[in-house]
């Protein structure tokens, strides 16, 4: 989920299109693969009627925008082909989402503002395939697809982005983890605070330390810590 992006000319949480159309996210670049996904927004034709997690495919590419998903959606979380991905909500206006279970996380500049489904990244109860990362703008987690292959993101491995992390870690800044020379930032577990044994998981000059600020973690996420160098 990279940043950058452009003003549109439609918003997706206003769906203020012409009757038959719908309000998306696409790439000014092309079909793929671009060098800033999704980083503007247009009317296209709606064509589909996918619901919320529904099974969604994009013609012509990952980032064209056009989809099967209903108004008000868009085809995430697909391969490079656009194929086998799920329907998932834009935010409504005021940055709401219909899904109680669900937060509003704002990617790419605002062109890609979507409802995802919170989580606990201690438990990683999002669905197979999936990981619970931090949202945008912090102050709690949610489900969004893994984007490396097996193998990929583990601890130590270098990440651009919070979901090329695999499952149960996170992307930290380099010098918050050992050895990490990567310029972008490089993957750490999370970690229980509670546990007296958490620090065993971390890597040499690293420790389990409080992912939130004292005081400012929301109910139920007071114990969620990551490896990482005490700073």
């Amino acid at each position: 989920m990279p940043d950058g992006g452009v003003a549109g000319m439609c918003d997706p949480m206003l769906q203020d299109c012409p009757e038959g159309e719908k309000c998306t996210a696409y790439s000014t670049d092309g079909d793929g693969p671009p060098a800033a996904p999704w980083n503007a927004n247009k009317c296209v034709p709606a064509t589909g009627s996918g619901q919320e997690g529904d099974s969604c495919d994009i013609e012509g590419g990952k980032y064209t925008g056009m989809d099967n998903c209903d108004v008000g959606l868009i085809c995430l979380q697909t391969d490079d082909d656009g194929k086998g991905g799920a329907c998932v909500s834009f935010c409504e206006s005021g940055m709401t989402c219909a899904n109680p279970d669900a937060q509003c996380a704002v990617y790419n500049d605002g062109s890609l503002p979507i409802c995802l489904v919170t989580c606990d990244p201690l438990l990683q109860d999002c669905p197979a395939g999936q990981g619970c990362y931090a949202a945008a703008g912090g102050g709690a987690f949610i489900c969004f697809k893994f984007s490396g292959m097996p193998g990929e993101g583990l601890q130590g491995d270098e990440c651009n982005y919070v979901n090329a992390c695999s499952p149960g870690t996170a992307c930290l800044t380099p010098d918050s983890v050992s050895g990490c020379g990567a310029q972008g930032g490089c993957c750490s577990p999370y970690c229980d605070l509670t546990d007296p044994n958490a620090d065993a998981g971390c890597q040499q000059g690293e420790m389990c330390v409080a992912w939130f600020e004292m005081g400012m973690a929301p109910p139920g996420f007071e114990d969620v810590g990551v490896c990482a160098i005490p700073q």
